[in-house]
C-alpha cells in the first residue's frame, strides 16, 4: 500500500492539509485535493511525496492526470520516460522503482487507482536553477557538478537514450551529489535519428498540456531550434549552456523575445567566461566553447569526452599550483612580477623545528608592474592569496593604467578584473569569492567586488589605512593610527581599542574565531606583534622585535625579522594566544617596503606569496621633451618620492621613506653640487612637500596630530611651523601669485588666503565645493593662465574627467 502527499518538486516542503500521523496523506485524500490545491506540475504530471508502507521508505509518485492520459502522444511520452529511467542505474540519475498503467501493461498489480503513475526515488534538495539564482557557483563545486552530470549523460547515451532537456531545473542538488531528472523528452536513438522535432519551437510551458514543446529555449541546440535530427551531441550543447550558467550566473543565450533568442542560439556567441569570471581556467573556457559549437560535428562527440576533460581539469584545480623542476633541493625559480617578484611557497612546518618549502615560477604578463600599497609609499604589499591558496590577486600598472588582476595558480594567465581601475591593497574575503580593495581619492574608498565579475560596491569612504583583513563574522578590520572596523556591507566606522603615541597599527589579521585580531604595532625604532580583542579592545603583546605577522592553520605565526629580511615561523597557541618555541627559518631575503613592512601574503593552507629582496630603490632623473632620461644627481638610489623643483630651478625637494618601523618619512633638500640635507625629520608621516612661488616657504602634510593636516615651514631654516588646515588636509598646492593655498579635505576642496611676508600668515580656510576628486600624481596641478588647481573628477567612481 502507498500513501502520499502533494509536494513542491525540488524541496522538502509540502502543501499543508490533513495528514496521517507519519506526515503523509492517504491515496483517497490526495485524489480529492488534487484539483483544488495550488501545486507545481512537472513535465508529464503531478508529483507527490509518498510512503511505501510495504518497504517502509519515502518515494516520489509522478502521476499523469486522467484528462491528460487521454492524449495518446502525452501518454506515450509518459511511458517513454518510464522506460528510459528503468534502463538506467546510475548514482546521479533518478531511480525508477515501479510503474502503473491504467490499462494493465507494465505495472505492478495491487494499485486500486484509475490513473497512470510512476513510483520513483524521492530526492530531497534544491534544483541547480535555484542554486544559480543566488549567484555563480564556486569553481571547484561547478566542475564537480558538471563532472557528475556529464557522467550521468554518458550512462544515458551508452544506453541509446538522449535526454533532450538538460537544464538547471532538471538537476537536483542533494547531499550525495546532483541528480538528473525528468526524462519526459528522452528518445532512444543516439545518432542518425530520423525523428523530427518539429514541435520544438514554441515557448516554454508544462509538457503535460497540449501544444507543449520539446525542450527549453535557452538550452536548445541549433538543430533543436530548427527541428532537425537530434542525437547525443544535442545534450552536449545543453550541457555547455548549463556549465556556462553555473560559472557566470548568466544564461549563455538570452533575448528580449522568442525571435531574438532563437537568433542568438543560431548565430551569436556567448560573452567569454573569462571576461565575466576572471579566475576561470582558460582550459575550462575552451571546454565550454566547444560544447556550444553551432555545428554538432564541431562539439565534443560524446559525453565520455567531457567526463575525461573535466576529470583531468578537476585534478589540476585540486593541485595548489603547477610545479616546475627544482634547481636544487627545496627550491624552484621565482615568479617574477616586473620590477618586483613574487614566489609561491608551500610551507610545511614540522615539530622537528624545520620548515620544508617548495617554489614555482610563472611570469606576469609583459608590461605589468606590481605596485606596493601606495605607488609612492609602498607601505603594504599590494597582492593577496586566497584562503585556499589557489588564487592570487594583485594590483599592477600596465599600458591601460592601474587595476587589479587575478591569477589562478593552476593556470598560466593573469586576467584583469573589470571595474577595479585605480585599485590597490586588495585582500580576499574568507570564502575567497570576493575581494576588498582601496580606490578613489587618496586611496580613501574601501570597495568590494566578486571574483566572478560584476559591479563593485563601496563599503565606506575614508583615509588610507595600513592593510586590511576580512573576518569570518562579516567584519573588515584595518590599520592606521588606530585599529578600526566596518561591516562588510557598509556602515558606521568603529574604532578598536586605543591609540599609542608615535605608533601605527599595521597588517591586521582577524584570527579564525573572529574574536581577536593579530596586528603589528610599528614605531620608528621598534616593532611588536600584539593580539587585540575585538570585544573589549584590550591588547596583549605576543612577540617583541618582529613585525608583519600572519597566523597559519599549522599553529604558527609567520613573522618578519627586519634586520635579516627573513621570514620566520614561531609556534602559536590559538587558545591561549601565546607564542612558544624558537623561531624557524622559512624564507630568506624577503623584500620589505621602505617602512619595513614585509611584502608577503599567506593562505590558510600554508601557501606563501612573497616578494624577494634586492629590488633596489628609486633614482632621481631628468626626462627631456623627447623622453630621454638621465640621472639628475649622483646619489645612491633610495626610497625617494614626491620630487619637486624650486621656482628658480636650483633646488630639489623630495621625500625619503624611512626603512624601519612606523609610518614616517623625511623631507630632503638637494641643491646643485651638494649632498641631500634633511629639511624635516620626525617620527611622523610627511607627504606632498611643495615650494611656495617665491621659494621661501614649504607647504606639506603631516599626521603628527593623529590625522593628516596641511602645515607650512620657512625655507631654509625650517624652525617654525604654522597649521593651515583645521579639519584634515591633503595635497596642498599654491596659487601662482602665492596669495592662496589650496588643499583637499576628503571630498571637499578648500582654500586659505595667505600672506608671505617676513612671517607667514593664513586666514581660516574656506570651503569651495565638494565632489569626489583624485589627483594625477602627488598633488593638484595649476593651470598656467589662471593659476587655479586642476583636479580629476570622478563622479560615482565611474568616468574620469578633468575639471578646473
Amino acid at each position: 500500500m502507498l500513501t502520499k502527499k502533494r509536494l513542491r518538486m525540488g524541496t522538502s516542503d509540502s502543501v499543508k492539509s490533513p495528514t496521517n500521523q507519519d506526515g503523509t496523506r492517504s491515496w483517497d485524500q490526495a485524489r480529492r485535493l488534487r484539483n483544488s490545491l495550488a501545486h507545481r506540475r512537472r513535465r508529464h504530471g503531478e508529483v507527490y511525496k509518498a510512503r511505501d508502507v510495504r518497504l517502509d521508505r519515502i518515494v516520489a509518485i509522478k502521476v499523469l492526470p486522467a484528462h491528460l492520459s487521454e492524449n495518446a502522444q502525452l501518454r506515450q511520452r509518459f511511458e517513454q520516460e518510464a522506460r528510459a529511467i528503468s534502463s538506467l542505474n546510475h548514482p546521479n540519475i533518478c531511480t525508477l522503482h515501479d510503474i502503473h498503467l491504467r490499462q494493465g501493461s507494465g505495472g505492478q498489480a495491487g494499485y486500486d487507482v484509475d490513473v497512470d503513475f510512476m513510483v520513483m526515488e524521492y530526492i530531497e534538495g534544491e534544483t541547480l536553477a535555484q542554486r544559480i539564482a543566488r549567484g555563480a557557483i564556486p569553481l571547484e563545486e561547478a566542475i564537480e557538478i558538471g563532472l557528475r552530470v556529464a557522467d550521468a549523460l554518458d550512462k544515458a547515451h551508452r544506453n541509446e537514450i538522449v535526454h533532450r532537456d538538460v537544464k538547471p531545473g532538471n538537476i537536483i542538488l542533494t547531499k550525495s551529489g546532483p541528480k538528473l531528472i525528468d526524462f519526459g523528452l528522452a528518445k532512444r536513438r543516439v545518432t542518425g535519428s530520423s525523428e523530427s522535432d518539429a514541435s520544438a519551437v514554441t515557448e516554454q510551458k508544462p509538457l503535460t498540456e497540449e501544444g507543449a514543446i520539446l525542450g527549453t529555449f535557452q538550452y536548445m541546440a541549433p538543430e533543436q531550434v530548427e527541428a532537425l535530427d537530434t542525437d547525443a551531441r544535442t545534450d552536449i550543447f545543453a550541457f555547455g549552456a548549463l556549465l556556462y550558467e553555473m560559472l557566470t550566473g548568466r544564461k549563455a543565450f538570452e533575448g528580449r523575445s522568442q525571435a531574438s533568442l532563437i537568433n542568438a542560439i543560431l548565430s551569436s556567441e556567448p560573452q567569454p567566461i573569462a571576461e565575466l569570471r576572471p579566475t576561470t581556467p582558460s582550459r575550462l573556457g575552451r571546454i565550454v566553447r566547444r560544447c556550444l559549437a553551432k555545428d554538432p560535428d564541431d562539439r565534443w562527440q560524446s559525453a565520455r569526452d567531457m567526463v575525461l576533460e573535466l576529470s583531468s581539469l578537476s585534478d589540476e584545480v585540486d593541485a595548489p599550483s603547477p610545479m616546475a623542476p627544482a634547481s636544487r633541493t627545496g627550491e624552484r625559480l621565482l615568479w617574477t612580477l616586473a620590477l618586483m617578484a613574487v614566489a609561491i611557497t608551500g610551507v610545511v612546518l614540522r615539530h622537528s623545528g624545520t620548515a620544508d618549502t617548495t617554489r614555482l615560477s610563472v611570469s606576469l604578463p609583459p608590461g605589468h608592474q606590481l605596485l606596493g600599497g601606495s605607488s609612492a609609499l609602498g607601505r603594504i604589499a599590494s597582492f593577496d592569496i586566497s584562503p585556499d591558496g589557489r588564487n592570487i590577486v594583485y594590483a599592477a600598472r600596465s599600458s591601460l593604467g592601474r587595476q587589479l588582476y587575478l591569477r589562478r595558480l593552476g593556470d598560466f594567465e593573469a586576467v584583469a578584473i573589470p571595474g577595479t581601475e585605480g585599485a590597490s591593497m586588495p585582500f580576499f574575503s574568507p570564502d575567497g569569492e570576493r575581494i576588498a580593495y582601496w580606490a578613489g581619492p587618496g586611496l580613501g574608498s574601501l570597495r568590494k567586488i566578486s571574483i566572478a565579475g560584476g559591479a563593485s560596491t563601496k563599503i565606506f569612504d575614508g583615509n588610507f589605512r595600513n592593510g586590511g583583513s576580512w573576518g569570518p563574522n562579516g567584519t573588515i578590520v584595518f590599520g592606521g593610527p588606530q585599529l578600526s572596523r566596518v561591516p562588510e556591507d557598509g556602515g558606521v566606522l568603529e574604532p578598536i581599542g586605543t591609540t599609542e603615541p608615535n605608533s601605527v597599527f599595521s597588517w591586521p589579521q582577524v584570527l579564525p574565531d573572529g574574536k581577536e585580531v593579530l596586528v603589528t604595532v610599528a614605531r620608528r625604532d621598534h616593532d611588536r606583534i600584539v593580539v587585540v580583542s575585538l570585544e573589549t579592545g584590550e591588547a596583549r603583546t605576543v612577540l617583541e622585535g618582529y613585525g608583519s605577522a600572519r597566523y597559519v592553520s599549522s599553529g604558527h605565526l609567520i613573522v618578519h625579522d627586519v634586520p635579516t629580511a627573513n621570514l620566520l615561523a614561531v609556534g602559536f597557541d590559538l587558545a591561549k594566544l601565546e607564542a612558544h618555541g624558537a623561531p624557524v627559518p622559512v624564507v630568506e631575503n624577503v623584500y620589505a617596503s621602505p617602512r619595513g613592512f614585509a611584502q608577503f601574503a599567506v593562505s590558510e593552507t600554508g601557501v606563501l606569496a612573497y616578494a624577494p629582496a634586492g629590488q633596489g630603490g628609486n633614482a632621481l632623473i631628468w626626462v627631456d621633451r623627447e623622453g630621454r632620461a638621465s640621472e639628475a644627481w649622483e646619489i645612491e638610489r633610495g626610497a625617494y618620492t614626491h620630487p619637486r623643483v624650486s621656482p628658480d630651478g636650483s633646488t630639489l625637494l623630495f621625500l625619503e621613506i624611512q626603512t624601519t618601523g612606523a609610518s614616517d618619512s623625511d623631507i630632503l633638500i638637494l641643491s646643485d653640487g651638494g649632498e641631500p640635507v634633511r629639511f624635516l625629520s620626525s617620527p611622523f608621516r610627511e607627504l606632498s612637500p611643495i615650494f611656495s612661488p617665491d621659494g621661501r616657504y614649504i607647504a606639506y602634510v603631516s599626521d603628527e596630530s593623529g590625522r593628516s593636516e596641511v602645515y607650512v615651514r620657512p625655507y631654509p631654516a625650517g624652525n617654525q611651523k604654522w597649521a593651515v588646515s583645521t579639519d584634515g588636509g591633503q595635497e596642498p598646492v599654491w596659487s601662482r601669485d602665492g596669495r592662496e593655498l589650496f588643499y583637499r579635505s576628503g571630498t571637499k576642496m578648500m582654500v586659505a588666503t595667505v600672506r608671505l611676508g617676513s612671517s607667514f600668515e593664513a586666514d581660516r580656510p574656506r570651503h569651495l565645493f565638494e565632489a569626489t576628486y583624485f589627483t594625477d600624481g602627488a598633488h593638484p596641478r595649476l593651470r598656467r593662465r589662471t593659476g587655479r588647481p586642476t583636479l580629476s573628477h570622478d563622479p560615482g567612481q565611474r568616468r574620469r574627467t578633468h575639471t578646473s
